[in-house]
């Protein structure tokens, strides 16, 4: 069967949309978000399909980021995708952020592919993956890590280790001192995958179908900033 997968990704200051008839490539655009994701979002989509020569019934499934990321990018994401899917009964599935990074970069099953974003509050959200026959094998999964706290457990991994996304504008130095011959890709170039998303979204389907379109929801690894600011407060009392 040739499935039609819509891809949206929202994580970040990038966003992206990708459209796949089988496993034909028919669409791909990454977008600065310098209006906000409510406003561009739903835009992108219909631009997406209409180049395409497609229409919203015509997707089989919709493949969207989940997580880490912006909290409110993630939110208005999730949301669009949701909406879609429910009012057009389309299957949905939710996606790593960090995993459709590292999936778009995996040239070798020797080395260690390592997205890292900042994740505020002097923390990163950071994983670590290698290819391998049948797919993609998770090493360090991803969560809000201290730095030194996540170098260190990624130096007990004997592999050449290439840093995604920040890792290169925001963290070279420290990562250097820490990790030997360390390679850096940088942030513009690994950053939103649409693609790479669609592909995962497609493999999560196949093998567990469909996520639940009312309980799917963002992952965000650590709590945000207004829920910190408030149990601050009322432990203050």
């Amino acid at each position: 069967m040739i499935m039609n997968i819509l891809s949206i990704d929202s994580s970040r200051y990038l966003g992206g949309v990708a459209i796949l008839k089988g496993e034909n490539l028919k669409f791909n655009i990454t977008f600065s978000v310098k209006a906000t994701y409510s406003q561009k979002l739903l835009y992108m989509i219909d631009f997406a399909l209409n180049n395409s020569k497609m229409k919203i019934d015509d997707i089989d499934l919709i493949s969207v980021a989940n997580g880490p990321g912006s909290f409110t990018g993630l939110r208005i994401g999730m949301t669009v995708a949701k909406s879609l899917a429910y009012s057009k009964k389309i299957s949905i599935v939710g996606i790593n952020t960090l995993k459709s990074v590292a999936c778009g970069f995996m040239s070798s099953n020797k080395d260690l592919y390592v997205p890292v974003f900042d994740a505020r509050r002097n923390q990163v959200y950071a994983a670590a993956y290698k290819r391998e026959k049948y797919g993609i094998k998770t090493l360090i999964k991803t969560d809000s890590y201290y730095l030194e706290n996540f170098l260190a457990i990624l130096k007990k991994i004997k592999k050449k280790k290439v840093f995604l996304g920040e890792a290169e504008k925001k963290y070279k130095n420290q990562i250097e001192k820490n990790i030997q011959n360390a390679v850096f890709v940088k942030d513009i170039l690994s950053t939103t995958n649409p693609v790479s998303l669609a592909e995962l979204g497609r493999k999560k389907y196949l093998e567990k179908g469909s996520d639940k379109v009312m309980e799917i929801e963002p992952s965000y690894y650590r709590k945000s900033d207004a829920e910190i600011n408030y149990e601050k407060n009322k432990n203050s009392k």
